[in-house]
């Protein structure tokens, strides 16, 4: 992959140095006197007071997913299952293969007489949506709804940097999925050599139609947090309604997406002909989940989702962190810091800069590496052939966070952000043993400790025009990293 967009950049570099250059400066100028209210962490009483209020369902059972065809399917087949509504919500969409296959199966339910709503992240949207014929004549169904959030705003150009990072799928009142897959081709099926590997937790509220079931649901499961959390930034001012007008050219591409399910159904068959089937099995029955959010508006963030995972790792002993780069300031290194010298043992699994596909958080880990390392937690740079994108924490044997949340400064203070708090042995123990493979094509790190590599480590040395462009990425972002 580095080699292909080097040699493009390599014929580009001024012409990319004086874009870059020059969206430094009003990326400075708009972003920057922003960031000003840092360390607004220490308020642990009131995140301990959050925590007790917290549902916590006791009803679900869960199937995760890390494999991006699999999660394309579920949820196709969560989609197929839906009879009264569905709800979507992503950070990144386009209209590519993987876009039509949800577009294509979302309108069959429209023409069944599911409601449709679905969110995007409005720079995204701006960017890969708008224009879209496809998605132009999707939006035109009476049935589906769509807005943006947050779009770009002349006179609110302040709010550029607060992004909508959320990602989720909720058909009916049963089930949901939730994770780190945006809804393109990098992240579902299998439409390109290069994609990102990620994770999402499928979970069905109830499995069995009995009475204990009944009950169950009156008490509120997470299902019916995270639909509340949707109905209160569905609303938010920060929104766009975006919907065309009908036409002879959006009536062509209605039907070529009515066209497209049927070529769904040959290709996919277990999503559609074996619908409750895959929906029911493989499921693991967890002892609790709870749904932690970030503050929805599209202002600077209170971060709560941190806050909440820092809490729930104070309480364990051996803490795994996946994320795809670690860009943290002060208060975060100083937090990590308390953490290990408590005793905790933290290993954090990251992108090794060789193979990392985010050029600003690679850049940042070779700027701040002495810093992570120096708050004593150890670090396998990981070479697994394709870029890692999945974020969880997991805690002793029993606690695993997955969701969105990268450990980052953007999903800390600046984007909305969404995990799922599991206490179930059997899935934390599938979620280490995945990790472990990882582990073993990593290079590790650790202060105080010799350097060692995987078994299954692959070094890859970086080419030289890859050393000129980090070289001058190191520079210049050092003065705006809060924003990468």
């Amino acid at each position: 992959m580095w080699q292909k967009c080097v040699g493009k950049m390599g014929k580009k570099l001024p012409i990319f140095l004086f874009i870059f250059i020059l969206l430094y400066v009003i990326g400075s100028l708009i972003c920057y006197p922003l960031l000003t209210k840092r360390h607004v962490l220490k308020q642990k009483e009131k995140y301990a007071e959050q925590a007790a209020k917290e549902t916590v369902d006791r009803s679900a059972s869960v199937c995760c997913l890390d494999d991006n065809t699999q999660a394309l399917v579920y949820r196709l087949a969560l989609i197929e299952s839906a009879q009264r509504e569905l709800i979507m919500t992503t950070f990144d969409m386009s209209d590519g293969e993987s876009g039509q296959d949800l577009m294509a199966a979302m309108l069959q339910a429209a023409d069944r007489g599911v409601r449709i709503r679905l969110m995007v992240d409005g720079i995204n949207a701006w960017l890969k949506l708008e224009k879209s014929d496809l998605f132009g004549a999707f939006s035109t169904h009476p049935n589906i709804e769509i807005r943006f959030y947050n779009p770009i705003r002349l006179t609110k150009l302040w709010k550029l940097n607060y992004r909508m990072h959320d990602k989720y799928l909720i058909a009916d009142d049963t089930a949901y999925i939730l994770g780190g897959r945006n809804s393109n081709n990098l992240f579902l099926g299998a439409y390109r050599d290069t994609y990102n590997i990620d994770r999402d937790l499928y979970v069905l509220e109830r499995t069995e139609k009995n009475a204990s079931d009944v009950m169950q649901k009156k008490e509120r499961n997470s299902l019916q947090d995270i639909e509340a959390y949707f109905e209160k930034i569905w609303v938010q001012p920060d929104q766009k309604i975006f919907r065309k007008k009908e036409t002879e050219k959006t009536k062509e591409g209605l039907a070529l997406l009515r066209e497209h399910y049927k070529e769904l159904q040959t290709a996919y068959p277990e999503a559609f002909s074996e619908t409750e089937t895959l929906l029911t099995q493989d499921l693991i029955r967890v002892d609790s989940i709870q749904f932690l959010h970030n503050p929805l508006y599209a202002d600077e963030k209170v971060p709560v989702v941190y806050q909440r995972i820092c809490q729930e790792m104070e309480q364990g002993e051996t803490i795994l962190i996946q994320t795809p780069y670690i860009i943290c300031d002060k208060g975060m290194y100083q937090d990590l810091s308390e953490l290990c010298r408590a005793g905790k043992q933290i290993e954090i699994i990251t992108n090794a800069v060789e193979s990392g596909a985010n050029p600003w958080g690679c850049t940042d880990y070779l700027n701040e590496r002495k810093s992570i390392l120096k708050t004593g937690a150890g670090v396998y740079a990981c070479m697994a052939g394709q870029s890692l994108h999945t974020k969880t924490v997991l805690i002793d044997d029993e606690t695993s966070i997955v969701g969105s949340y990268n450990l980052d400064l953007r999903s800390t203070y600046l984007d909305t952000e969404l995990m799922l708090l599991v206490k179930s042995k059997e899935l934390n123990k599938q979620l280490r043993d995945q990790a472990a493979a990882y582990q073993e094509k990593s290079a590790y790190e650790k202060a105080g400790k010799p350097s060692r590599t995987g078994s299954l480590y692959e070094k890859k040395e970086m080419s030289g025009m890859q050393k000129v462009i980090y070289s001058i990425l190191r520079i210049l972002i050092r003065p705006i990293r809060e924003v990468l």
